[in-house]
């Protein structure tokens, strides 16, 4: 069962490298300005440290930006408070 195993994984990852090597894009950079989508990554510590995320969010919002925020929560399950939370997701 584990050659099995093996000969699957060597096989699965040599579909995968073939297709990803098929795969190209152009990278560049672009500011804050000409972002049309934006992603916020934070540290959940407090209730302020969430204000300030939302209040950015509120900002980037009205200027016309998609912004997608994730959250992580130094706990070992998230609070269902934070599951409610719209336009968030959070991890722990």
């Amino acid at each position: 069962m584990v050659i099995l195993k093996e000969i699957r994984k060597k096989a699965g990852r040599y579909v995968l490298n073939h297709r990803i090597s098929k795969f190209s894009r152009q990278k560049e950079f672009i500011g804050i300005q000409a972002a049309l989508t934006i992603g916020i990554l934070f540290h959940h510590i407090d209730n302020d440290s969430l204000r300030s995320v939302q209040d950015f969010i509120k900002k980037l919002t009205k200027e016309g930006k998609h912004v997608i925020a994730v959250g992580y929560i130094d706990t070992k399950e998230i609070p269902d408070f934070y599951l409610l939370k719209r336009g968030f997701d959070f991890f722990c």
